[in-house]
């Protein structure tokens, strides 16, 4: 399933790329003992797009794959909810830094 999925902070579009595994996540409510935590709604999610028809950047909307099961969480949530994403998978990952790289 492809969903469109607006972001609460769009300043995450321009560093995500055509395949980037992401986990789309909101906040869950806060209570009067407990601060506000992260809530993940759905994970592994690729990126399919971040531009729009015109082939322009989008200002807040990426479009995602996900799997039938996350599909219709992620509509719904997107409903009422602010969602974001975090890049996870391969390119989330620290870089080996080369000794020759480390001694300059």
């Amino acid at each position: 399933r492809m969903i469109p999925v607006k972001l609460a902070d769009p300043d995450i579009i321009p560093h995500l790329h055509h395949g980037d595994t992401v986990d789309i996540v909101t906040a869950s409510d806060a209570t009067n003992s407990e601060p506000v935590t992260a809530r993940v709604i759905a994970s592994g999610a690729r990126v399919v797009s971040t531009t729009t028809a015109e082939g322009e950047v989008s200002s807040a909307t990426v479009l995602l794959a996900l799997p039938n099961e996350h599909a219709n969480d992620v509509a719904a949530a997107s409903l009422n909810q602010p969602l974001t994403v975090v890049i996870v998978g391969d390119r989330a990952q620290p870089q080996a830094v080369d000794d020759a790289d480390a001694a300059t």
